[in-house]
């Protein structure tokens, strides 16, 4: 009986901080991969329409999109 609760106090020290490191891991790689996809989205939107994903557009009377600022235009 007290080899059966020394091994499980080793097994609860083994697996509590390898339960952490795995959280630690899992939180780091969510925060490069959310700004892996903001690259992304960046680059596609300057890529096809010129404009960062960001940037705020307005829209003029005959509803077509103009940006609102010109210092982020491509070209």
């Amino acid at each position: 009986m007290g080899e059966s609760l020394i091994m499980t106090a080793f097994g609860l020290a083994t697996a509590v901080p390898a339960v952490l490191g795995y959280n630690l891991l899992v939180r780091r790689n969510k925060g490069a991969m959310d700004q892996v996809r903001d690259f992304a989205d960046d680059l596609q939107s300057i890529l096809i329409g010129g404009v960062r994903h960001g940037d705020a557009v307005a829209v003029r009377a005959d509803h077509s999109p103009t940006t609102a600022t010109v210092s982020n235009r491509v070209g």
